[in-house]
Order: structure tokens, then sequence, then C-alpha cells
């Protein structure tokens, strides 16, 4: 079995078929924002995080500390980014847009397994527990 068909397997064991659609729309939801935004002006962080360490050598990008905006992993994805496909609003923001869309896929994977999903975990068990009492 694949990976999407244990994921599709699991999210059905969270709550059927309802849950599955409620999970399915909200990824869309954050995947058009995503998307939407990637073509947006370039703001002040993210310019500074081009102007100031992306831009410059490895070396150095890895090492200035001039500023606390130089998030290191970030810097390393973007330069490679950059080196890739050119100084493009899009390619400057495509680390990121890789990483939101990751964090929502992880995070629909963990709220799927009410024992161990913190917040969402305990109130799906507040909600089972009222609708069993």
């Amino acid at each position: 079995m694949g990976a999407a068909a244990a994921f599709r397997d699991t999210l059905r064991d969270a709550g059927g078929r309802p849950f599955l659609v409620a999970i399915a729309g909200l990824f869309a939801i954050g995947l058009a924002l995503r998307i939407v935004h990637m073509f947006d002006v370039v703001r002040l962080d993210e310019a500074t995080t081009y102007a100031l360490f992306a831009s410059r050598p490895f070396g150095e990008a890895v090492t200035s500390y001039q500023l606390p905006n130089n998030h290191l992993l970030n810097t390393v994805f973007v330069k490679l980014s950059i080196l890739a496909f050119g100084p493009e609003p899009w390619s400057l923001r495509l680390p990121n847009f890789i990483a939101g869309i990751g964090a929502m896929a992880l995070g629909t994977k963990r709220c799927c397994r009410p024992q161990e999903a913190g917040a969402l975990g305990s109130l799906r068990r507040i909600e089972q527990t009222s609708a069993s009492s």
C-alpha cells in the first residue's frame, strides 16, 4: 500500500466521509490561498532575506547575523531556489510554499489520530463523550 492510500485510510478511520470531505476542503482552501499569494509583491521581510542573505555566497549567507531575520534553513532553501529558477518573487517564496503545504499535510495527519492530536483530539473526545452520555 502506498503512502497516499495509507493516508486516505487514516482519514477514513478518523471520522468517515464527512470528515474526509471537510479536511480535503480545508486543505484545498489553504493550497489556493498559498498559490494566490505566491505572486504578490515582495514584502519587507522577504526582500531583507534576499538582499542581505540569499543573494550572497553560501558561506556568508549562513554565518551572517547582522539581523535576527536570518533563518538559516530558510536562507539555504531560498538560495537554492533562486539559483535554480532565477530571482523571481515566486522562486523566493517556493521553499516557504512547500513547507506550508507540508505543514498542512502533517497537521491533517496529526489531527486524524485523536489519541495524539492535542487540542483537536481533546475536542473530538469531549464530543464523543458528550454524545454517548
